[in-house]
């Protein structure tokens, strides 16, 4: 399996997992829907979860598979649209455990960072050193 495809793979999972949490915590500010507790937040500018929600609906779900589709279909821009993609849900982790660190899971940001990183490595690859001989 190449590492395109690998992306693809994963960043069609997070995407649409994105979406669906991201709706979910718009549909249902308290988080209790999908199980979370509004005590997360405390600490955070946030009182409930709607605007994360959005950020996660829009930013790592909406835009992640628009960057899937360009990825597919191997279109000129998608190298920068994997970066972008990759470094907006670098932020979107980094910015979430430096908001709350009580809220590391392993099992769900492992495999987050690892995307990112795929994300990040792939896109910056193909677009800063494109045609350089070693």
């Amino acid at each position: 399996m190449s590492t395109r495809t690998l992306i693809l793979i994963l960043l069609t999972l997070e995407s649409i997992s994105a979406i669906a949490g991201g709706a979910m915590l718009m549909l249902d500010p308290s988080g209790g829907g999908i199980g979370l507790p509004l005590a997360f937040l405390k600490g955070t500018p946030f009182a409930h979860y709607f605007i994360p929600g959005l950020f996660l609906f829009l930013c790592n779900g909406v835009l992640g598979l628009i960057t899937v589709a360009f990825t597919f279909k191997n279109a000129p821009i998608h190298p920068q649209l994997l970066f972008l993609q990759g470094c907006v849900l670098l932020g979107w982790l980094s910015i979430q455990l430096w908001l709350n660190p009580a809220f590391f899971l392993p099992h769900l940001h492992f495999p987050l960072f690892l995307i990112s990183f795929l994300c990040i490595g792939y896109g910056s690859q193909r677009v800063f050193f494109a045609g350089k001989s070693k």
